[in-house]
C-alpha cells in the first residue's frame, strides 16, 4: 500500500494527498468517474412522491439512460447519483454523478454488463442532506427492495478534547469518488458547495461567505458517525470553524471535485488566525481497509493521538503526539538545539504554528534555505558516479550517475528481477538529479515518471531528508542511523524532532516517510468495519 497516492483539487490546482490505502500511481482524479464499489450513503429514505425517474432503453444496445427530476420544491439540488447492480455481473454495485439539465432534469447514460440489473438514487434533499430513494428493476418500476442499509459500515469516531476547551470539527472526503463532500453532525454527509444568496447556515469573514462545515465539540464527543466510505478524507480539528470553498473548476465556476483548504503560508486565507490540525484517511467499507495517519506533512498546531480499533481483527494500535500541550510542543521545538536555525525559523510571529519545509517558501527556489541540501545531493551524485546498487527483496536497481541526453545530469539505472537464481532484467528508469526544493517537498525529480522511477525515488527522498543518502543503500533502512549527529551531513532537523517526541518514534514529517515503515499510518488487516477512532487532542 503506498499511502500518497490519491489526488485532491484546492486551489485549481492538483496536489499529492498522503490519504493511505491507494493504487500504485499517483491519480489525477476525473470529475466524474464511473466506479465500481459497494455504496452505503449516509443517508435517509426518500419520502413518497418526491421526485419523478425514469428509464430510457436503446434498442438492441446495452445502453440505458437514467434521468431524476427531484421535486418543485428541490429544483435546486445540489447533486444526484444514480448507482446499479446487474445480477451475476462480477463487478458490484456501479456508482456515479449525474448530469443537470436546464429544465432541471439530471441523467446519465450507462453501458450494462447484463440485461437484469436493480437501480437507485441518492440526492441532495432542500436542506442539502443526502437522501436514497427505493429499488427499481429492469423496467423502471419500483421494487419491495430496500435502499442500502442506512450508516452500513460507519463507525464511531471518539474525539476527546482538553478540559474545558472546546474545538471544532471539520470532515471532508470523496463519499463518492471524484467528489468531496463534508460531515454534518448527525453523521449524514452533503457535497462542498459555494454558498448561493440567501443561503442558511453560512460563516462570513472578510465580506465573504462560506459554508457551514464545521460543528463544535466539547469534552468525551462519541456520538459522531464517520461515513461507510470516504476516500482522500480530512478530519480537521481547529480552535475556530474552518472556513473552505468549493474549489473553482475549468469553466470558471464551482463544484464538489475539490476544495480550498486552510494554507498557513497565505497572509490573506481566512484561517489565518485559526489553530488547525488534522487525521488523514480513506476507507471504503467491504472494498479498501481502513487507513489513516497524524500528520505534520503540511505542518503543526494542535498535537493529537489517533487510536484505531478493530475487534474482529484484534486490531489497536495508536499514533501521534501524547501528554503535550501545543504551546509545549512549540516551546521545545524552538529551545531544541537539535533544530537548526533554518528549521527554528518556521515557527509562524504569533508562536502558533510551524511550517513544514515542503510548505514554506524559505525552502523553495529563492527562499532562504533553498541549497540546504544542495551539498549532500552534489556528493551523492559524485559518489554514485561509480555505481549504484539498491535492494527491496527480490528487486534490484542497478545503475550510475551520468549526464542524460538532454544535457542534465540523471541516476540511470535497470531494474533486475530474481528468477531461478538469476538476476533476469526487468525494465530501465532515470531520475533527474534534485534540488533543495524537490528533496525538501519530495516532488519535483523526485515524484515523476514510471512508477519503476517513484519507487526509486521516494527513497532518495527519505534517504536525503533522513540523513543517510551517503551511506550504503544497503543500510538505508536501519532507524538507528536516521538523523545521526556529528556526521556532518544535514537532514530534515523538523522531521527529525516530530519523530523524536512521537509515540514509537513513528511520525508523518514528510511526503516519503511511510517509506521503510516509520511513518505514523495504521491500515487494518482487512475491509471490514473498524471498532472505532479515537481522537486526543492536547491543549
Amino acid at each position: 500500500m503506498n499511502p500518497r497516492l490519491l489526488a485532491r483539487r484546492t486551489t485549481g490546482r492538483r496536489v499529492p494527498l498522503r490519504a493511505v490505502a491507494c493504487a500504485a500511481a499517483l491519480l489525477a482524479l476525473p470529475v466524474a468517474p464511473l466506479v465500481a464499489t459497494s455504496v452505503a450513503h449516509a443517508a435517509a429514505p426518500a419520502p413518497a412522491g418526491a421526485f419523478t425517474q425514469k428509464l430510457t432503453k436503446t434498442p438492441g444496445t446495452n445502453q440505458v439512460t437514467f434521468s431524476f427530476t427531484p421535486a418543485p420544491d428541490n429544483k435546486d439540488s445540489r447533486f444526484v447519483d444514480v448507482h446499479y447492480v446487474v445480477k451475476g455481473a462480477p463487478e458490484g454495485t456501479q456508482s456515479f454523478r449525474m448530469t443537470r439539465g436546464d429544465d432541471g432534469t439530471w441523467s446519465r447514460q450507462a453501458s450494462l454488463s447484463g440485461p437484469d440489473f436493480e437501480y437507485w438514487y441518492t440526492y441532495a434533499d432542500a436542506k442539502g442532506a443526502a437522501v436514497d430513494t427505493g429499488r427499481f428493476d429492469k423496467d423502471g418500476n419500483p421494487q419491495n427492495t430496500p435502499p442500502p442499509p442506512d450508516g452500513a459500515g460507519a463507525f464511531p469516531l471518539k474525539v476527546q478534547t482538553p478540559p474545558g476547551k472546546d474545538l471544532y470539527l471539520t470532515v471532508v472526503g470523496q463519499v463518492t469518488p471524484g467528489h468531496y463532500s463534508f460531515l454534518r453532525p448527525d453523521g449524514t454527509t452533503i457535497p462542498v458547495y459555494h454558498p448561493a444568496d440567501g443561503d442558511q447556515d453560512t460563516e462570513h469573514k472578510d465580506g465573504k461567505t462560506y459554508p457551514k462545515m464545521s460543528f463544535k465539540v466539547s469534552g468525551g464527543a462519541n456520538g459522531i458517525s464517520l461515513p461507510p466510505s470516504m476516500e482522500g478524507g480530512r478530519i480537521f480539528v481547529s480552535d475556530q470553524p474552518l472556513l473552505m470553498d468549493a474549489a473553482r473548476n475549468a469553466s470558471g465556476g464551482y463544484d464538489d471535485s475539490g476544495y480550498v483548504q486552510p494554507d498557513a503560508n497565505n497572509p490573506q486565507d481566512p484561517n489565518r488566525d485559526t489553530r488547525y490540525d488534522f487525521f488523514e484517511f480513506t476507507y471504503r467499507h467491504d472494498k479498501i481497509a481502513f487507513g489513516g495517519n497524524t500528520t505534520q506533512v503540511d505542518g503543526f498546531s494542535l498535537p493529537m493521538t489517533a487510536e484505531l480499533k478493530q475487534d474482529s481483527s484484534g486490531f489497536d494500535k495508536k499514533v501521534g503526539i501524547a501528554g503535550k500541550s501545543a504551546s509545549e510542543v512549540i516551546a521545545a521545538y524552538k529551545d531544541s538545539p537539535d533544530v537548526g536555525q533554518a528549521f527554528k525559523s518556521l515557527v509562524n510571529s504569533a508562536g502558533t504554528h510551524i511550517s513544514a519545509p515542503r510548505s514554506s517558501p524559505q525552502f523553495r527556489d529563492g527562499g532562504a534555505s533553498a541549497h540546504y541540501f544542495d551539498a549532500t545531493i552534489d556528493k551523492a551524485w559524485e559518489k554514485w558516479a561509480s555505481g549504484f546498487t539498491l535492494a527491496d527483496g527480490d528487486t534490484t536497481y542497478r545503475g550510475a550517475t551520468k549526464t542524460g541526453a538532454d544535457g542534465r545530469p540523471q541516476l540511470a539505472f535497470t531494474r533486475f528481477e530474481k528468477k531461478d537464481g538469476k538476476d533476469v532484467e526487468a525494465g530501465k528508469g532515470a531520475v533527474n538529479k534534485p534540488s533543495t526544493a524537490d528533496v525538501a517537498a519530495c516532488a519535483g525529480a523526485l515524484a515523476s515518471g514510471s512508477d519503476t522511477e517513484k519507487f526509486v525515488e521516494a527513497r532518495l527522498c527519505a534517504a536525503f531528508n533522513r540523513g543517510v543518502a551517503l551511506n550504503d543503500p544497503a543500510t538505508w533502512s536501519d532507524a538507528s542511523r536516521y538523523y545521526a549527529k556529528g556526521t556532518g551531513v544535514p537532514f530534515n532537523d523538523y522531521a527529525a524532532f516530530f519523530h523524536s517526541i512521537s509515540l514509537d518514534g513513528l511520525a508523518y514529517a514528510f511526503p516519503y516517510d511511510d517509506v521503510h515503515e516509520k511513518s505514523s499510518v495504521m491500515i487494518l488487516p482487512n475491509a471490514d468495519t473498524p471498532t472505532s477512532l479515537t481522537l486526543t487532542l492536547g491543549g
